[in-house]
């Protein structure tokens, strides 16, 4: 397909058969990948029908995805994000999210189209994603894949009556474990952004134990910086609010998770500094302080200012520790 079949790409998506749909889908995902045919795609009214299509085939998670991958395409740019939340797009994947949560590349293409809008350079987009609503579906698809679920494979009756098994289920369990490390670091990415100076989010991750979700990512993808990075983030713009938060964040588990991060990506300086800041701002109640001090909190910091040659900001932040 090239771009001259962008139109009947996208009349081919009204079809009521799911099939001749997710066809059309495959290809436009694939074109979506070059700006200029992203342009037309959406000037076509692309933007519209994808939406459309997810609706009248609700149930087909094959559909879905490769409607999110192009999506998630489209997404690149302010323009593009508009015209999604003004087609009410986040309501048609918050509701994708919801009737297939147990596939984890459905909840890893959502929250990186979530993670777009949540950072975009338009305010208005950001904060029309800014909802509680939409910080839930986030943490539910952490909590909910955390680590890589291993389903059993779909099945389907063949022609000599025995069993073969549907190759797109092969392929995607093969990706699972990927798709559930970039599912935790996007969803991390996505509530840090969220969390920035908004009340009703850091609200939510406290009341809905979302900083026992972030937490408890953070120990089972302990490895990968980026993961940690986000939830440093995210639990930092909680414990900033005042003690209570701090208090919810520490009674998680936060100053732990926080100092093994450390200990792992000891020469990661960005990581560092926000860590340093996130202790800052759990060391304004009694069990944070006690909590740094009893896990030798003050010995790690001046190992990280050494392991990072004596960087400034975390001179600082050690500096401002009690």
């Amino acid at each position: 397909m090239v771009a001259k079949d962008i139109p009947m790409l996208i009349t081919g998506l009204q079809s009521t058969e799911w099939q001749p749909a997710a066809v059309s889908l495959l290809a436009l995902m694939q074109l979506s990948d070059h700006t200029g045919n992203q342009e037309l795609i959406a000037n076509a009214g692309g933007i519209d029908q994808i939406l459309t299509a997810m609706t009248a085939h609700k149930a087909n998670v094959h559909l879905q995805l490769r409607a999110l991958g192009t999506l998630l395409n489209l997404c690149n740019t302010a323009e593009h994000q508009v015209l999604l939340l003004d087609a009410k797009g986040v309501d048609m994947i918050l509701d994708t999210m919801k009737t297939h949560q147990g596939s984890v590349h459905v909840q890893q293409s959502a929250c990186a189209i979530l993670l777009k809008l949540a950072s975009s350079t338009q305010p208005n987009v950001a904060e029309t994603v800014s909802t509680t609503t939409v910080a839930r579906a986030i943490l539910d698809a952490m909590n909910t894949h955390t680590v890589v679920q291993h389903s059993n494979l779909n099945v389907f009756l063949g022609e000599d009556g025995g069993f073969r098994a549907s190759m797109d289920t092969i392929f995607s369990q093969a990706d699972a474990p990927r798709a559930t490390r970039d599912l935790q670091r996007d969803a991390s990415e996505a509530l840090a952004y969220l969390s920035t100076g908004r009340d009703n989010i850091k609200a939510i991750l406290i009341n809905s134990r979302g900083v026992n979700v972030i937490v408890e990512t953070m120990k089972a993808h302990r490895e990968l910086a980026q993961v940690q990075l986000h939830a440093i983030n995210a639990l930092s713009n909680v414990a900033s609010v005042g003690h209570r938060y701090a208090e919810a964040v520490s009674n998680a588990g936060g100053v732990e998770a926080i100092f093994a991060a450390m200990k792992a990506h000891m020469k990661h300086t960005q990581l560092q500094v926000m860590a340093c800041a996130a202790l800052r701002s759990l060391c304004t109640n009694d069990i944070g302080r006690l909590k740094v001090a009893n896990a030798g909190g003050l010995d790690i910091v001046n190992a990280a200012v050494e392991a990072n040659q004596g960087n400034p900001l975390l001179q600082q932040m050690l500096c401002e520790l009690p």
